[in-house]
């Protein structure tokens, strides 16, 4: 990551902004763990959540009513959810009755080891089971971690006692 990106990133969103628009994420939407950091950076100044999820898996499919919910109550908060399913059908079919609140994005292929990796970069400790979700404040700090919640109450948690800042438009 070169200085110049990093110094327009800055500039461009400001400190204590939360400027995100999935339009301008210019990484594919079938990507490989190492993506991940790079996708959160995006969302820089913003409360932001990564959900690694599956459509085979249990909680997740239990779970996903639940981030609807939690989005209707804070309308401001940054979520990139990650399938980690194998197949890109599978995923489809899952999000045709759960919709996603981030671009499609899934995993191309993935080892245990490069999911903790990926999300160390981070600060977090991948648990290696899903669903996963890592909380960042607009700091870029991993404030919360959840394995395999039941449900997001810890998250409303932290979230009511910091609200994810507002959202701003940026143009083209």
């Amino acid at each position: 990551m070169g200085f110049l990106f990093i110094f327009r990133l800055f500039f461009s969103v400001g400190w204590g902004q939360c400027i995100y628009n999935t339009d301008q994420v210019p990484l594919p939407n079938t990507f490989e763990p190492s993506y991940i950091p790079k996708l959160v950076q995006f969302s820089n100044g913003c409360t932001t959540i990564v959900e690694l999820w599956a459509s085979w898996c249990g909680p997740c499919r239990r779970i996903a009513p639940q981030i609807d919910e939690l989005l209707k109550e804070y309308p401001n908060l940054v979520i990139h959810q990650i399938s980690a399913d194998e197949k890109a059908v599978a995923m489809t079919q899952f999000i045709k009755k759960n919709p996603l609140h981030s671009p499609p994005f899934r995993l191309s292929r993935w080892t245990i080891n490069e999911l903790k990796t990926s999300f160390a970069q981070l600060g977090g400790q991948f648990e290696a089971a899903i669903p996963y979700f890592v909380v960042i404040s607009p700091d870029g700090k991993v404030v919360l971690e959840l394995t395999e919640p039941k449900d997001l109450e810890e998250i409303k948690d932290y979230l009511s006692k910091n609200p994810p800042p507002k959202k701003q438009s940026q143009s083209k």
